[in-house]
């Protein structure tokens, strides 16, 4: 029994133990705690000194005492101030930053520290701006940390709108905060943490400028381009390191964008610039310094005479070079986002004259020099082609003695080239073997090419000039015309020798005046006019190794019948072959097998004899011919790349002139001497 109540005894002690230690555990909770390095000092400390605060869950009246103690300040404490407050500083910080913090728990909780003469009166937020607070003047942020105590700001206004102003940091003051504007001072008076003051207060220095005013000038060039001058002045502005790029801030003038703009007037060679005052004057000053005289040679007026080409032709293709180089011009200097917009790329103007055959360019020097290397690329000795042409009627046994040579397409020699082409040839084996086209009734049309001499009647001729008089010569042979032409490289040269005959477009029958008994009709007729004869349209193109492509197109055209009664009723015949073909310079082009049938009916008779029924025809002769004449096309191009081919080529149809002249004079001679001889036997 007595250890039971050993046991019960030690039972009952411990168990008191442990309720003691749990009631001084609660006894301590809202009650401060202070570290080991901070005691509650007898006196205030400097507010340098270090301390640190450590607060957990402590009741704010404490914290208030504890900062009395801590300052040496008395505090007016209202009856509604109450709550509970957590601040933990694992750092030391001084008294003076402490006094803060102390205001910042102050203003968390809804109170404010409002500083009076001879004590702190600690208030709800929404009475201080009643009491007497703390009145500050000026706009200019304090520097350091900001106080969250409530103070009223005075803040005069030089530039912006105090009404403006208020309306836009209505938004920005606390609940607790007011702001009002005083319209006749232009004032702004801010009642509010001193926090937010300060933060408002930095906004108002921005905002709070001079207005930069710009103004228009106007700059009247004498001696420079405004167009190009305001180019140079738009790139020199938005690049200069001393002045910010457009949307920036000028020097001096916080948050106003800067604005220059530069437009050429061109009727009046003048700049007309939109900026400040300050820019204006960098402006003046640039432009005092570009608009002097180009130096000797260096003038944008330039006169270039051509010695080949076409001036017309010439300036096309360098407005085009001229248009194209200022379009990637303009693209590459397109200002980025927010920069003033250059002046679009000065383009060169270039203006042919065609009376002295040369141009007038408007260009800076170095776009001078750049055209002035096309220029003389261009403007060169164009290659010539010298076209001699022999058009004639054979007849078709005659065209066959012309196609000996011809034959011999399998048995090529020495500096000869042979070919033939074209249609309605039938089987092409004849050609393979050798067998010349026609000879076995081939009809249509024949092209071919041969380098060389040419076989007429045995003989062989070496050119067009031989040929023509062999054919001339030959009564089978009707020589229509040799034309001669000289034509530039890729220009078309047309050779006409025709009629100009009028032929009957439309005929329009319309009563006129009616009757009971007759109509009158009223005939309305349209002519146009044709040319009937010979047209030959020839394009050479020079390629390398002396050969030439010819586009050619010939026609041959006659009247075969005209309507006595009704005039302008003709019946015309055509003949046309249009080909391209690449042959070297002196081949003859052979164009052939254009054949004509005519028939024609000859009757012989015995006057008033002849023409008695079926006696008649014993006193008649009645015979009927059926001709074929076959259309032949020799054309021979001769390359000219020199002046002095062309003149060799000139003093060589002098020759054959003279020579032809002289054989014709001769012949001439002959036939007048054989009819007087017959004429006196």
């Amino acid at each position: 029994m007595r250890d039971l109540f050993k046991r019960l005894a030690l039972a009952f002690f411990v168990l008191g133990a442990f309720l003691l230690a749990l009631g001084l555990v609660w006894q301590a909770q809202g009650q401060e705690r202070k570290g080991a390095e901070v005691r509650m000092p007898s006196k205030p400390l400097p507010e340098d000194a270090l301390i640190t605060l450590d607060f957990q869950d402590a009741d704010l009246s404490a914290v208030i005492k504890f900062m009395g103690e801590l300052t040496g300040k008395n505090f007016l404490v209202s009856d509604q101030v109450r709550g509970k407050v957590t601040v933990i500083s694992p750092k030391k910080i001084t008294v003076r930053e402490a006094y803060r913090i102390f205001e910042s728990v102050l203003e968390m909780n809804g109170y404010s520290a409002v500083p009076g003469e001879e004590a702190v009166k600690i208030i709800p937020s929404a009475a201080a701006r009643q009491s007497g607070l703390e009145i500050r003047e000026g706009k200019e942020a304090q520097p350091g940390p900001a106080e969250d105590r409530m103070i009223t700001q005075v803040i005069p206004l030089e530039h912006a709108s105090a009404e403006e102003v208020r309306n836009l940091f209505a938004s920005s003051v606390s609940k607790e905060g007011m702001i009002i504007s005083y319209k006749p001072t232009n004032h702004l008076i801010i009642t509010d943490r001193a926090s937010n003051i300060q933060r408002l207060l930095k906004i108002v220095e921005q905002i709070d400028v001079r207005i930069v005013e710009e103004r228009i000038t106007v700059f009247p060039l004498e001696h420079a381009s405004a167009r190009s001058l305001a180019e140079k002045l738009a790139q020199l502005m938005s690049a200069d390191p001393r002045q910010p790029a457009a949307g920036a801030r000028p020097p001096g003038v916080p948050g106003v964008p800067r604005l220059v703009k530069i437009v050429p007037d061109e009727r009046t060679n003048a700049l007309v610039v939109l900026a400040n005052q300050e820019d204006t004057r960098e402006i003046r000053k640039l432009v005092s310094q570009l608009d002097a005289v180009a130096p000797r040679g260096k003038s944008q007026l330039h006169v270039r005479y051509l010695e080949h080409a076409r001036a017309e032709d010439l300036a096309k293709v360098l407005a085009n070079i001229a248009s194209a180089k200022a379009k990637a011009a303009s693209r590459a200097q397109a200002p980025a986002a927010g920069a003033p917009g250059a002046p679009p790329a000065e383009e060169a103007i270039i203006t042919a004259d065609k009376s002295t055959n040369s141009l007038v360019i408007t260009a800076s020097p170095q776009e001078f020099r750049e055209l002035e290397e096309v220029i003389s690329k261009l403007d060169t000795f164009r290659s010539q082609v010298l076209v001699e042409a022999l058009i004639t009627e054979v007849s078709l046994e005659k065209a066959l003695q012309i196609g000996v040579d011809w034959r011999l397409m399998d048995q090529p020699v020495a500096d000869s080239v042979r070919g033939f082409g074209g249609s309605d040839f039938g089987q092409i084996s004849g050609v393979q073997q050798g067998t010349l086209p026609g000879s076995t009734g081939d009809t249509g049309l024949l092209l071919g090419v041969a380098k060389g001499f040419i076989t007429i009647g045995g003989v062989q001729v070496p050119n067009i000039g031989f040929l023509a008089r062999a054919f001339q010569k030959d009564v089978d042979a009707n020589v229509l015309s040799t034309p001669h032409i000289l034509t530039m490289d890729n220009e078309k040269a047309k050779i006409v020798v025709a009629d100009n005959v009028p032929l009957l477009k439309s005929d329009v029958a319309a009563p006129l005046v009616s009757t009971a008994t007759t109509t009158s009709v009223a005939v309305s007729r349209t002519f146009e006019y044709k040319d009937i004869g010979i047209q030959l349209e020839i394009t050479p193109h020079i390629s390398k190794g002396n050969v030439v492509r010819l586009e050619i197109s010939t026609e041959v055209s006659n009247i075969l019948s005209i309507d006595p009664a009704n005039p302008g009723f003709v019946t015309t015949r055509k003949r046309q072959a249009t080909t391209t073909v690449a042959v070297e310079s002196g081949q003859i082009i052979v164009i052939g097998g254009l054949i004509r049938d005519e028939s024609a009916e000859t009757t012989k008779k015995v006057p008033c004899v002849g023409n008695v029924p079926v006696l008649g025809w014993l006193f008649k002769n009645l015979s009927g011919t059926k001709t074929k004449t076959n259309l032949l096309i020799f054309i021979s191009p001769q390359i000219v790349r020199t002046a002095e081919d062309l003149e060799r080529a000139t003093a060589k149809k002098k020759k054959d002139s003279a020579e032809n002249l002289e054989k014709l004079k001769k012949e001439r001679e002959n036939e007048v001497r054989e009819t007087f001889e017959k004429l006196v036997k």
